[in-house]
């Protein structure tokens, strides 16, 4: 949720193309005061089993609780936004210096491991985020969501709930991936 209340009508935070917006604003004030902000691609983990066993209604419940989480975690003018099915992103409009996103990321996933009410039970959900420091780590909405994303991709590595910043070497790894994958596969069918 932001400061300008653009919602979508699901789960309470906007949308991609808000978000778009919200970030490319963002980024111009950024550059305008030759500061820094952040942006945060956060995935839910273990989504397709919730919905497997909880089912449809339960999943947009999880979705809805995890926006409103999120979004309590933040600063007044941050920006939450819902990109799809499990994946979140927040725009940090400022930050003094990456430790300020990494004192975020660390709230919000403190907020996501507590436990979800979902069908009834007590649901665990693990997440992974990643941050992308901006202008520093792109200074385009393209770049900036692709280098959170390959961070994202990297705390998936990890066990449990984890973060990490974003690193070139991770947009090399991330672009290896499919490569390896297909290579992989040949290996096994020969």
């Amino acid at each position: 949720m932001t400061a300008r209340n653009s919602t979508t009508v699901s789960n309470g935070v906007p949308g991609r193309r808000a978000f778009q917006t919200q970030l490319n604003e963002a980024l111009k004030a950024a550059l305008a005061r030759d500061g820094e902000g952040a942006l945060m691609f956060i995935q839910l983990d273990g989504f397709r089993l919730v919905t497997e066993i909880f089912g449809d209604a339960s999943a947009g419940q999880l979705v809805r609780a995890a926006a409103e989480r999120i979004a309590r975690s933040v600063r007044p003018g941050d920006t939450v936004a819902h990109m799809g099915e499990n994946e979140f992103t927040v725009v940090l409009s400022e930050v003094s210096e990456a430790d300020d996103a990494v004192r975020i990321a660390e709230k919000i996933l403190n907020a996501l491991v507590e436990p979800f009410q979902l069908g009834g039970q007590e649901s665990y959900v693990a997440a992974s985020l990643g941050v992308a420091v901006f202008p520093r780590d792109g200074g385009d909405y393209q770049t900036l969501l692709k280098n959170a994303d390959a961070a994202m991709y990297s705390a998936k590595g990890e066990a449990g709930s984890s973060y990490k910043l974003y690193t070139p070497e991770m947009r090399r790894t991330v672009a290896r991936k499919p490569a390896l994958d297909k290579g992989l596969r040949r290996a096994i069918e020969n």
